[in-house]
């Protein structure tokens, strides 16, 4: 069995949105990890695109804050 990715977790973090499982504490961790690949895409979509899309507004402006983009361009 193949170990999630970093982008996995943080997409898994997102979609729970619970603050009180600390959810978000993990994806902001997550994101420290990732450290300058923040662009990274998982399900065809950016962690900013995910975390917009689940109106976690912590993770966006972390995500903002590293140089995260919504639309990645695949070279």
């Amino acid at each position: 069995m193949a170990e999630k990715s970093l982008e996995a977790h943080l997409y898994e973090c997102l979609k729970r949105g619970n603050t009180e499982r600390g959810d978000t504490k993990r994806a902001l961790y997550i994101i420290e990890l990732l450290g300058d690949d923040v662009n990274k895409l998982y399900k065809g979509k950016s962690p900013l695109l995910w975390a917009k899309e689940f109106n976690n507004d912590e993770v966006v402006k972390a995500l903002e804050e590293k140089g995260a983009k919504e639309e990645v361009v695949l070279e």
